[in-house]
């Protein structure tokens, strides 16, 4: 082995198999580089299909979605239509006043009609029958609060006599009239698919009249129930157009 002297004033030791060496560290830097490029091409690749991937997803469900919606609007209008049309409609008839040929005296009768398509689960009316004075309607005697529950309600109704304290039979009148009666409670009823309605109701009782029209001739009526609020209008009139 032999030294020279280094023009850069130092000393190298040169071997045979430095240039080589070098060569095979190149190469291997290309290929660590060409490695690291492929990997980064096919992390984009991925990248890129994975959010492809996500948004058809995302697409798939929006329009789930919206088919959902869609279904459940059309559900919700099938079954209002439905129970527009075929619900249980349960109402408080007008009550009216009969003579029981047993006893011999006034009673008064309720009706709860079913005048819907399918049957009401159940219906029930809580109220009470009110002797008042007449026609200032000062209470006279106050009834027991009666409570009916009806299970099963059909067309064909339900219906119940209830007795009549002190109402003579001219109380039928409206010229001899001094008491009257007045039905008031609340009814509540299922309509057949799972909807619970309540509504309040009254009646007031009017006996028959007779009374002239402005324009000539006459009018008759009464003898039954009315809604309290019509009660209220009608018989102010009643008294200042009947006839003696």
């Amino acid at each position: 082995m032999t030294v020279e002297a280094d023009p850069a004033g130092t000393n190298k030791d040169i071997t045979p198999n430095e240039q080589p060496f070098d060569r095979k560290k190149h190469w291997l830097d290309y290929v660590t580089l060409g490695l690291e490029l492929f990997g980064l091409i096919v992390l984009c690749v991925y990248a890129d299909y994975t959010i492809k991937i996500y948004h058809a997803n995302q697409k798939a469900a929006d329009a789930a979605q919206r088919t959902l919606g869609e279904v459940q609007k059309q559900t919700t209008l099938t079954r209002q239509q439905l129970v527009g049309t075929m619900s249980a409609a349960v109402t408080f008839q007008e009550p009216r006043i009969t003579n029981d040929p047993i006893t011999n005296k006034e009673i008064v009768v309720i009706l709860i009609l079913n005048q819907g398509h399918v049957i009401a689960p159940q219906a029930q009316a809580t109220f009470k029958i009110d002797i008042v004075t007449f026609p200032n309607l000062n209470r006279l005697l106050e009834s027991q609060t009666y409570t009916i529950v009806v299970p099963q309600l059909g067309p064909s109704g339900w219906s119940q006599r209830y007795p009549l304290r002190d109402f003579a039979p001219q109380e039928r009148q409206f010229a001899s009239q001094r008491k009257t009666i007045t039905v008031k409670g609340t009814l509540g009823f299922d309509n057949g698919f799972g909807d619970k309605f309540e509504q309040p109701f009254c009646y007031s009782y009017v006996g028959s009249y007779n009374i002239k029209n402005e324009g000539g001739g006459s009018t008759s009526g009464g003898d039954g129930f009315m809604p309290c609020e019509r009660f209220e209008e009608l018989v102010p009139y009643i008294l200042k157009h009947q006839l003696k």
